[in-house]
C-alpha cells in the first residue's frame, strides 16, 4: 500500500496509545485504539490488518472479561468475513457474539447479531439449495427464522418465513409450509408489502394445490390477480 506520511504518523501513535494503555491496564483507551486501526483498514477494504487488530480488541476485552466488547469485536470480525465470502466462518463469530450478547443480558447486541446470522444462514442455505442438499437448506433456514425473531424485525422474520416455506414444500411438509407462508402474508399485508403479497399467496395457493384442497389454491390465485391489479394502478 502507498500509505501518505501523515496516515504512517496516525498508525504510529494509534499504536502507541494502544500499547501503552495496555501496559497500565487500562482496557478501554486499549481496545478504542485497536478498533481505530481495524476500521480504518476495514474502510481501505484491507480486510487482513482490519481482523488483525479487532482480533486484538477480542484479546484485551478477554483478559478483563469485558463481555459486551467481546461481542463487538466478534461481530465486527464476522462482517470482515462477509465481505470476503467466508460465510462459514463469518457464522462462527456472529454465532459466537450473539451468545456472549446473551449470556450478558445486552439486547442491543443481541438484536444485531441475530440480524447478521439471519443472512448469513439465509446465503449458506441458499448455496445447500444449488447443490442440491435440501434438507441442510431447511435446517440452516430454520436457524435463519429463529434469529429474524430474535433481531425483532418483522420484514427479516416475513422473508425467513417465505424462505423456509419454500424449503418445506420441497421436502414434502405442505402442512408445515402453509402457516409459515401464512405468516408471511399477514406480515405483508401490515407492512403494505405488495410484492411480498402476490409471493406469499402464490406459494399458498401452490401448498394448498400439493395438499388437494383445489378451492383454497384457487381463491389465492384470484386474490393474486387483485394484489397485481392494485399494484397496476
Amino acid at each position: 500500500m502507498d500509505i501518505p506520511e501523515e496516515t504512517l504518523l496516525f498508525f504510529k501513535e494509534t499504536l502507541e496509545s494502544a500499547e501503552s494503555a495496555r501496559s497500565v491496564g487500562s482496557y478501554q483507551q486499549c481496545f478504542e485504539a485497536y478498533n481505530t486501526l481495524a476500521e480504518y483498514f476495514e474502510r481501505v477494504s484491507d480486510l487482513k490488518s482490519a481482523m488483525y487488530f479487532f482480533k486484538r480488541c477480542a484479546e484485551v476485552a478477554t483478559e478483563v472479561q469485558a463481555h459486551e466488547s467481546i461481542a463487538k469485536a466478534n461481530l465486527s470480525l464476522g462482517s470482515c468475513e462477509e465481505r470476503a465470502g467466508n460465510w462459514h466462518s463469518a457464522m462462527s463469530f456472529h454465532e459466537k457474539a450473539l451468545q456472549i450478547a446473551t449470556a450478558a443480558d445486552s439486547l442491543p447486541l443481541q438484536i444485531k447479531a441475530a440480524s447478521r446470522l439471519t443472512k448469513v444462514y439465509q446465503v449458506l442455505a441458499e448455496l445447500c439449495e444449488k447443490d442440491n442438499r435440501d434438507s441442510e437448506a431447511t435446517s440452516l433456514y430454520e436457524r435463519c427464522l429463529h434469529c429474524a425473531r430474535l433481531s425483532k424485525d418483522d420484514m427479516l422474520e416475513g422473508a425467513a418465513c417465505h424462505k423456509l416455506g419454500l424449503s418445506k414444500h420441497r421436502m414434502g411438509k405442505f402442512s408445515e409450509a402453509l402457516d409459515l407462508q401464512k405468516r408471511y402474508l399477514d406480515i405483508c399485508i401490515t407492512s403494505d408489502d405488495r410484492v411480498g403479497e402476490s409471493a406469499a399467496r402464490a406459494a399458498l395457493a401452490h401448498a394448498h394445490e400439493a395438499i388437494g384442497d383445489t378451492q383454497d389454491a384457487i381463491k389465492q390465485l384470484e386474490n393474486l390477480l387483485s394484489v397485481a391489479k392494485i399494484g397496476r394502478a
